[in-house]
């Protein structure tokens, strides 16, 4: 019986302890990692419903500031990509829909947080 990971064909699978294959977001140790439908294990950009992730070539989940091709992102704690203004270590951020930095922002907090808001309610 399989358990654990399993190179078949160049592509990773993770079986369980019953040797069942894995899909979803699995946690090896104190690490995640995503497997599409069919299992295999995917690194790169990740589109999960609503959020974006990042895994290295290993596969594993990224935080932090991430640069993917020419672009920077910024993924929180667990790893969520994050969009729209954000605040990180004090410094306000704009990032677009798919999470690209698109600027970083001189303004004073309190003036970028209302200037999103407006852009909000529009």
């Amino acid at each position: 019986m399989i358990t654990g990971w399993k190179s078949i064909n160049k592509k990773w699978y993770f079986f369980d302890d019953e040797g069942n294959k894995k899909s979803g977001w699995i946690q090896d140790g104190t690490t995640w990692y995503y497997l599409d439908d069919s299992g295999v294990m995917k690194s790169g950009l990740i589109k999960d419903g609503e959020a974006s992730y990042f895994t290295n070539v290993n596969g594993a989940i990224q935080t932090g500031w991430i640069k993917y091709g020419e672009n920077l992102y910024y993924a929180n704690l667990n790893g969520v990509v994050q969009t729209g203004l954000v605040n990180i270590n004090g410094q306000p951020y704009t990032f677009s829909e798919s999470g690209q930095l698109m600027s970083e922002s001189t303004l004073p907090i309190e003036e970028a947080f209302i200037s999103n808001l407006n852009t909000n309610l529009n």
